[in-house]
């Protein structure tokens, strides 16, 4: 009689729970896999944000305060939606950026500071569609704030009375 050769009972289990542990801790990646991702298309998208505000604001008038124009929405890619009543651009709002104007030069303690402002962007997500508003807690959830400085002097308003400092870059 030949005595045949194979895997007992015992080696096969082992086997199998080897494997089983395997598989248990990828699948456990998966949900921190899936929130990296998430996070990573967040600051894509606000980066992009952030660029388009950015070349938004040059040309406008440099006076503290909010912008005549903000806030600015955006899609969850990233793209402009511009103010309208089409029901089909407004429910694509995910992202709103509020960007004011403000004056530091009394704050900073620095001398020589007078002209200097702080552009402040205010970056909030999600929004209810409908309104704009930012919905739940934790919003703003990315704030920027850059200096900024009007180029010619203060005393441009001197020279001409209608001179309106822009913001340029």
């Amino acid at each position: 009689m030949k005595r045949q050769r194979a895997f007992t009972l015992v080696e096969v289990a082992f086997s199998l729970a080897i494997v089983a542990t395997g598989l248990i801790a990828i699948i456990a990646l998966i949900p921190q896999g899936q929130e990296a991702a998430k996070a990573s298309s967040e600051h894509t998208v606000t980066a992009i944000i952030l660029e388009d505000v950015h070349n938004r604001l040059e040309g406008e008038e440099l006076t503290v305060g909010d912008l005549p124009t903000s806030p600015f929405y955006y899609d969850a890619q990233g793209v402009f939606i511009p103010d309208g009543e089409d029901p089909e651009e407004i429910n694509r709002r995910i992202f709103r950026a509020d960007i004011r104007i403000e004056d530091i030069a009394d704050k900073s303690g620095l001398p020589d500071t007078n002209g200097l402002m702080a552009g402040v962007i205010e970056l909030s997500w999600p929004v209810v569609p409908a309104t704009g508003d930012p919905l739940g807690k934790g919003n703003p959830k990315t704030t920027i704030t850059y200096y900024l400085t009007t180029l010619t002097g203060l005393e441009w308003t001197e020279v001409d009375s209608s001179y309106k400092p822009k913001i340029e870059y």
